[in-house]
């Protein structure tokens, strides 16, 4: 089945390691006919950003994810921090995150896994907020 991802004007998209960019006035359309490595620009985080635990982990994914030659290396960091975050942590939202996310990395959906993190950040922001 076909994926359809739409791109907003100066939006930005990541197939396999290229950056694509719409430099039209108008949204686009591109229409993906077999699997690929995707990461829209509103996922991408950059490393000046990865500046929390779960950030880093978040990172270490990405970049598992979209640097097939450095894979090893990035799933070992990838590795460290999530067991790290996960024994620091009592927070279930965040540990069950971790959880679900290394279901989706074993069964090699690492875009499934980065959403499971991204849907964790709102509670690690409200724990680090809560420390401060």
């Amino acid at each position: 089945m076909p994926l359809n991802l739409t791109l907003k004007p100066q939006e930005k998209l990541i197939v396999n390691g290229a950056v694509l960019s719409n430099n039209s006035p108008r949204a686009v359309t591109l229409t993906f006919h077999n699997k690929a490595q995707l990461l829209q620009q509103k996922d991408v985080l950059l490393p000046e950003e990865a500046n929390t635990p779960l950030l880093r982990t978040y990172f270490a994914l990405q970049c598992m994810y979209l640097d097939a030659e450095g894979a090893e290396n990035h799933r070992k960091l990838f590795m460290e921090f999530a067991t790290e975050l996960f024994a620091a942590t009592s927070n279930a939202q965040i540990r069950g995150a971790i959880t679900q996310t290394l279901t989706h990395v074993a069964s090699g959906d690492f875009y499934r896994a980065l959403s499971a993190l991204r849907a964790a950040l709102p509670a690690e922001r409200r724990l680090l907020d809560a420390a401060q």
